[in-house]
């Protein structure tokens, strides 16, 4: 398949009306403009969103409705997104968030300047006063191995990300757990796994809100939050035994999903034994109990 020149923007929504129109500005006003933004409906969304964007997409020709037959959460809404993309790469917006006004021009120009397979942008996290709660920064550099990425990058969150569309559509299996958060971390580690160079890029914001009306409030979703840190750890320890990694790289990996939400399950003592095991038989004794005691001592 060929692709055309730009990024396609894939949104999935549920129930964002409180937010989407500041995401779709941030989008529309982008000074890049060779991008089409798809905006994918979740079945079980019931609000004003789709009347908004709909609105939107009267006046500007690249902005594009799916609605869903499947209520499978944003993993399925990305997915059907990926399908209908036509432009050589492709990026993700959570509806409740936006990125600076330069952010796909940076992006998209390092990729290709580079001929990189995916370019990582920094994340500014914000409460709902728009309070920097923290911030990474990132200058511009080639990642070569996986100790590298995942000792770089703050999160392995979809979103900020531009991927090759082609290394998208490639990959065996290339699927986000249905109906769960967290569900990014699978997706990242077998979509970085597959790219032949990464870079980061400097000066490209993606501003993440962290609002109280989102899944991955801890505090709101505990028991959500446990239950799919279960899911989808016990499938990236399952991945990274498979792949042609060294034993550091397998550490990097899994640390990195422990110090991003996976940690919690150890710190409420959420099947401790059956993960200390399959750690065990991943990483040996001696480099499971030292990354347990990194995770127990933060």
């Amino acid at each position: 398949m060929s692709f055309e020149k730009g990024v396609s923007v894939i949104i999935p929504v549920l129930n964002a009306e409180k937010y989407i129109d500041i995401c779709i500005v941030s989008l529309i006003k982008q000074t890049f403009k060779d991008i089409e933004l798809i905006f994918v409906i979740d079945k079980n969304s019931v609000d004003n969103s789709e009347n908004i964007i709909q609105k939107y997409s009267q006046e500007y020709n690249n902005i594009y409705v799916i609605k869903s037959d499947y209520a499978g959460g944003a993993g399925y809404n990305r997915l059907l997104g990926i399908e209908s993309a036509t432009k050589e790469f492709i990026g993700f917006v959570d509806a409740d968030d936006c990125v600076s006004e330069n952010y796909y021009e940076i992006l998209f120009t390092n990729a290709v300047k580079n001929n990189a397979d995916v370019a990582i942008a920094d994340t500014i996290m914000l409460d709902e006063n728009k309070k920097v709660i923290s911030a990474s920064k990132y200058e511009f550099k080639i990642l070569n191995n996986f100790c590298e990425i995942y000792n770089t990058v703050d999160y392995s969150t979809v979103w900020d990300k531009i991927y090759r569309s082609e290394l998208l559509k490639d990959v065996d299996e290339l699927l986000f757990p249905t109906g769960v958060i967290h569900e990014d971390n699978l997706f990242t580690l077998k979509v970085l796994y597959s790219a032949k160079k990464i870079i980061t890029v400097e000066n490209a914001h993606y501003f993440w809100y962290r609002n109280n009306d989102s899944v991955t409030n801890v505090e709101k979703n505990y028991q959500k939050y446990l239950e799919d840190a279960v899911t989808v750890f016990n499938q990236v320890i399952d991945v990274v035994k498979e792949l042609n990694l060294t034993n550091d790289e397998k550490y990097a990996i899994i640390n990195h999903n422990l110090e991003n939400y996976a940690g919690l399950l150890f710190k409420a003592n959420y099947k401790n034994d059956y993960f200390r095991q399959k750690l065990i038989s991943v990483l040996g004794i001696s480099k499971t109990y030292e990354i347990l005691m990194t995770v127990n001592n933060k």
